[in-house]
């Protein structure tokens, strides 16, 4: 998935993640586009997202809330996220895709 995100001045938080690759008519995953709609609260060490997302198809969808809070390498959860203890910060990041515009 591509995310492209958008913080405004006054502090609303817009994001969108689509599949990076053609629609597949077999594979509904490839023809949905997520939104995510939030706010920022907070500065600094103290900021979250309080966000809400919404994907799906014209026969089924989800949405999901949540309540978004910084980790750094001193935190626990940083190698043992909530609800998935083996998996942690770095393993997500290695997932990260450099765009070329």
């Amino acid at each position: 998935m591509l995310i492209v995100g958008a913080l405004t001045p006054n502090r609303v938080v817009k994001l969108s993640f689509s599949p990076r690759s053609d629609a597949n008519s077999a594979d509904p995953s490839t023809q949905s586009i997520t939104f995510g709609d939030g706010t920022l609260l907070g500065d600094g060490a103290e900021a979250e997202f309080l966000m809400q997302m919404t994907t799906g198809t014209p026969t089924i969808s989800l949405t999901h809330w949540a309540r978004m809070l910084p980790v750094t390498p001193a935190d626990s959860k940083w190698s043992s996220l909530s609800g998935y203890p083996t998996i942690g910060v770095p393993d997500l990041t290695a997932l990260q895709t450099s765009i070329v515009c």
